[in-house]
Parts: structure tokens; C-alpha cells; sequence
């Protein structure tokens, strides 16, 4: 994969169980609420992606966000 539009066709083209495990390793929890019929989405950082080719996490110091949200 080159690009952010490479994963989305991994993804479109997957079984079910791989893309369930895409999902978590990318940190993505889908949650289906059946009376609302809507799908929510959330993504959980982790600090350590023991996973990743790369030896070492990148993306620096997890941190807050300043000011009001």
C-alpha cells in the first residue's frame, strides 16, 4: 500500500475476518446502534503498536488538547 485510497480498497475487497483484524490494528471500534440504525466510529491511540513494521512509535507525545473543545 501507497496511499490512504490503497487501504480503502484492501478493505472494500477483505473478508469479514480480515477486515476485523485491519480494524484492529488500526484501533477502529465500530459500534452498530440498531435503533437509531446508525454505525459510530471511534479510534483508540495506543502508545505502543507492537504490530507495526516500524521498530519504534512515531508519532511522538501523547497529549491533550488545549483550550475548550
Amino acid at each position: 500500500m501507497r496511499s490512504i485510497s490503497d487501504l480503502t480498497t484492501v478493505i472494500q475487497k477483505a473478508e469479514t475476518a480480515d477486515k476485523i483484524e485491519i480494524y484492529r490494528r488500526l484501533g477502529l471500534h465500530l459500534t452498530y446502534e440498531a435503533n437509531r440504525a446508525i454505525v459510530r466510529a471511534e479510534i483508540r491511540l495506543v502508545e505502543c503498536n507492537t504490530k507495526s513494521p516500524r521498530s519504534e512509535n512515531d508519532r511522538g507525545d501523547l497529549d491533550g488538547v488545549r483550550g475548550g473543545t
